[in-house]
């Protein structure tokens, strides 16, 4: 069985957007908004694991002073949701924290989605599943700036164990620690298979993570428009198929 470890790293404690992670978004928490699209992934992975080989789970990687607080907010889910902490004296080091997960677990491939990112449709992380796991990469993503088509704010990336392994045994730099993925993107090997998610229309331009009080608008504001034509097609009888 291929393991599939779906990381969120998420924190209350932004500085430019305090308790940004937690704060209500149309109806429920900006949190749960992207909890509930990687579960719909989740769920329909592992409803097909038998065929497929593969099974999935969900972590949540937080700073050290929030991990009670977190896990009180997991407990209420009702959710197989584990939370890992970073280190007490260095929550800028985001990288251990997966380094915990990957020790921990074990993983085949570590999945890494940053908690800003409500919106991420839940087909597009499959996406990057099923490509990493089907032609064998050992990273695929959709943030590289060079060849970013995207939006920011659908940012996902996929590492191998070999890729991640390779990772854990270098000397990187603080930035690298805290953007853990910077130092495989600008150091790849000749041995690593690597590819990138295109989208057919170049929407980079867009800012659907949540960084400021503006971002948070924008995304509240996109999100009700999202939830009005919803409700349409349900009046006209339309089933509804999250992207």
């Amino acid at each position: 069985m291929i393991d599939i470890a779906i990381c969120i790293q998420i924190r209350d404690g932004s500085s430019r957007l305090p308790g940004k992670a937690s704060r209500k978004l149309v109806n429920k928490p900006t949190y749960l908004h992207q909890i509930d699209n990687v579960y719909r992934c989740i769920s329909f992975i592992n409803n097909h694991k038998e065929k497929k080989n593969i099974q999935a789970s969900l972590i949540l990687l937080v700073p050290f002073g929030e991990y009670k607080n977190w896990c009180l907010k997991v407990a209420t889910l009702g959710k197989d949701i584990k939370v890992f902490c970073g280190d007490e004296d260095d929550d800028m080091n985001v990288l251990n924290r997966f380094k915990k997960v990957f020790k921990s677990l074990k993983p085949n491939y570590i999945v890494r989605l940053t908690g800003d990112c409500p919106l991420i449709p839940s087909a597009l992380i499959n996406k990057a599943i099923n490509c990493a796991v089907n032609h064998r990469l050992d990273y695929i993503s959709n943030v590289d700036p060079e060849f970013r088509t995207m939006a920011d704010g659908y940012d996902v990336e996929c590492l191998s164990d070999e890729c991640f392994l390779w990772l854990m045994e270098r000397t990187v730099s603080d930035s690298d620690k805290e953007h853990v993925t910077t130092h495989i993107r600008s150091n790849f090997q000749e041995w690593m298979r690597v590819a990138t998610i295109t989208g057919s229309l170049d929407t980079s331009d867009q800012k659907l993570s949540i960084d400021t009080e503006a971002d948070f608008r924008e995304v509240e504001k996109r999100l009700k428009s999202k939830i009005v034509k919803d409700r349409l097609a349900k009046s006209k009888g339309y089933g509804i198929y999250e992207f």
